[in-house]
């Protein structure tokens, strides 16, 4: 989670809570898996054939929509504010 929150505040240096939003990011992201292949009437998200693409969307979305509008190159490790 460290690394993560890292991030966060690479993205966002005076947020509060950056371990807190580590947390519930990765919590956010298995949930909606597990509930996709279980469960798939709790959740707004497809899993198939071990594609997690919507998931990877959802999370962006809700990090961004808490930190700003940002966009994040993971590949160059760097941010960028939109």
């Amino acid at each position: 989670m460290s690394k993560i929150a890292d991030i966060i505040l690479e993205i966002k240096p005076d947020f509060k809570y950056p371990r807190a939003l580590a947390t519930n990011t990765i919590e956010m992201a298995q949930n909606n898996i597990y509930c996709a292949i279980h469960l798939p009437r709790l959740t707004d998200v497809n899993v198939k054939n071990d594609d997690y693409s919507e998931v990877t969307t959802l999370v962006e979305y809700f990090v961004f929509q808490v930190l700003g509008e940002f966009k994040v190159d993971f590949h160059q490790n760097g941010v960028k504010q939109n």
